[in-house]
């Protein structure tokens, strides 16, 4: 069982003082013989796919000549991390097959194999015979060479040791490192619908190199490597920068509108983001056909996972930063196809690029200032109910010698106006659409003002009233009103 980005097995194939043009031939007919999908042949080698089952995905398999042998080379296409021995048995199949064939094959035969071969176009061409995806694939020969920056990967490894740096420069600053607070994370950039609407924009951007953990790190890196080295060799440095920095921002704004209280971090809005526009290369047929089919499988699947998971009550997803992330890239796909196609001509390019990225702005502020920021609103009430508070509760800071008179006079005069004044308040904060989270707040300090209400009024009755007993009634609105301040702690709201 193989394992790696994509996982892989290869194995050599002895000449043994066989030309390329029979050993071409002699491939061909085994390739047809096991039913493999022929892409391209050239006097560099032979790349096929294997077709898709419920197994597979469809492996990408290359013969690529060298001195008196041939690397047989099979390697995952899909979005796969193991590929339980399906590259070996592609390898060892074919092997076996071509084997079995130089030794049945008549004269006759081979001889019609070579004529056609010798009247192929790129028989003597040296030709890329792998796409820009696997050769992306193979610099991956190690663990560390994850982190470095070759031809043709360069953004990917950029993102991947910008997003550790963050991760280990909060660690150093005290931040858990499996379960960060949510005041740490809000602290540091995470974008959070009180602060970001109230002029703290750039946390649409820095809230995607945030995570909430070390294991919300490593499942975010492993699918950014992935889909790096997949997306990264077909878009280019710019365009792929771009399209991931879009892609967060639109996460982010996805996850603004959708969500009332969520803090959310992480880099999964502009990950999506990237499997939305390569989606869109596969829609429009910009990839080699075989290529095409290969991948566009292992994407769907991706895609229907993300739609099945998006119906979870799972608090801790942040489903809309995905499926915000995920159609901006799908755009932008959609929107660049046309300078790839004409990948020479940089005002058509660069066009493109800044009407996107102005388009995505203009998107931003349109739905920062279409938001109403009923937190940042709410909370300002609660620190003018909670000065209000203190003071309607001075009765119980009067010293003990005082007398009842002073007592009542407080009661009437200041603390029952003054709950009264809270309770009126509270009921004018439901005239405001309030996140989920904040209502049921509400509702306990409603029924909190309320409790205190009937107390002052039981107290100012048993100073009127000396001779009536009303201690049953007061512990009773006692343990109620400490049932309220219980509910709110825990809560995490008092």
């Amino acid at each position: 069982m193989a394992f790696g980005f994509s996982p892989q097995y290869a194995q050599d194939y002895q000449l043994e003082g066989l030309d390329r043009e029979h050993f071409l031939a002699i491939a061909i007919e085994a390739i047809d013989r096991l039913e493999l999908k022929l892409s391209k042949v050239s006097s560099s080698g032979i790349l096929v796919y294997t077709k898709m089952s419920a197994y597979s995905w469809a492996e990408e398999i290359t013969l690529t000549f060298g001195i008196d042998k041939v690397t047989v080379r099979s390697q995952c296409a899909g979005n796969q991390l193991f590929d339980w021995g399906k590259n070996k048995r592609n390898v060892q199949n074919l092997i076996l097959e071509i084997k079995h064939v130089r030794r049945i094959l008549k004269e006759e035969k081979l001889q019609s194999k070579l004529q056609a071969l010798s009247q192929l176009e790129t028989l003597h061409e040296e030709l890329p015979l792998i796409a820009p995806t696997s050769s992306a694939k193979d610099k991956i020969s190690h663990f560390f060479s994850i982190f470095r920056i070759t031809e043709g990967y360069r953004v990917t490894p950029i993102l991947v040791n910008l997003n550790l740096v963050v991760f280990v420069i909060m660690l150093f600053a005290g931040v858990s490192c499996f379960q960060p607070s949510v005041d740490e994370l809000v602290r540091w950039g995470a974008n959070y619908r009180e602060f970001t609407l109230a002029g703290q924009g750039w946390r649409l951007l820095t809230a995607c190199f945030l995570h909430a953990g070390i294991f919300h790190l490593i499942f975010n890196l492993y699918a950014l490597i992935y889909i790096g080295l997949l997306l990264e060799p077909h878009l280019g440095t710019v365009r792929f920068l771009i399209a991931y920095l879009l892609a967060g921002i639109g996460g982010s704004l996805a996850s603004l509108w959708w969500n009332d209280y969520m803090v959310a971090v992480g880099a999964s809005g502009a990950i999506f983001g990237m499997y939305g526009v390569f989606l869109a290369l596969l829609l429009s047929k910009t990839l080699d056909k075989n290529i095409q089919r290969a991948f566009l499988t292992s994407t769907l699947v991706f895609v229907i996972y993300m739609v099945l998971n998006a119906f979870k009550k799972e608090t801790n997803i942040d489903n809309a930063a995905h499926f915000g992330g995920f159609l901006t890239g799908l755009v932008f796909g959609f929107a660049i196809i046309p300078s790839l196609k004409r990948p020479k001509n940089q005002v058509l390019n660069a066009s493109i690029l800044l009407v996107l990225i102005v388009f995505l702005l203009t998107t931003s502020v349109f739905i920062i200032r279409s938001i109403p920021n009923n937190i940042a609103r709410y909370n300002h009430f609660l620190k003018r109910f909670g000065v209000i508070e203190k003071a309607a509760l001075k009765v119980y800071r009067l010293p003990k010698e005082s007398s009842d008179l002073t007592v009542y006079n407080e009661v009437n005069n200041h603390g029952l106006p003054k709950w009264h004044r809270m309770l009126s308040l509270v009921r004018d904060q439901y005239k405001y659409e309030l996140p989920t989270q904040l209502l049921r707040r509400n509702q306990i300090l409603e029924r909190y003002c309320q409790g205190r209400i009937k107390s002052f009024e039981l107290i100012q009755k048993a100073l009127l009233h000396p001779d009536e007993d009303y201690n049953y009634e007061l512990n009773y609105y006692k343990q109620y009103i400490m049932s309220q301040l219980e509910q709110m702690q825990a809560m995490n709201l008092k």
